[in-house]
């Protein structure tokens, strides 16, 4: 049986982690609702890739650092058009409250 996989493109920028929330929870929570959605099966392969201005100011280095260590990909958006991105809170009404 063929693994199924799912990416997400996660403009951080406009969609950041709330405040005082944990970036690990945040990415458990995205993985459960694309998980949800039927996209993937549960335990499926779901890569994430955070996209941003200014990594380092928004959400800060603290922060990517911590979503660099579980494997989120972090991609400057070097000019990139983020306004076609649907916010991922938005797509499938993440709730990200703890």
């Amino acid at each position: 049986m063929a693994t199924q996989k799912a990416m997400v493109l996660w403009n951080i920028s406009s969609c950041p982690i709330p405040d005082g929330h944990d970036p690990l929870m945040v990415v458990q929570r995205i993985q459960a609702a694309v998980e949800k959605s039927g996209y993937v099966r549960r335990n499926g392969e779901i890569s994430i890739t955070a996209i941003g201005d200014k990594l380092t100011e928004v959400p800060g280095e603290d922060v990517m650092r911590r979503l660099s260590s579980i494997g989120i990909a972090l991609k400057n958006s070097d000019g990139w058009n983020l306004s076609s991105f649907v916010c991922v809170y938005n797509a499938i009404n993440l709730d990200v409250s703890i």
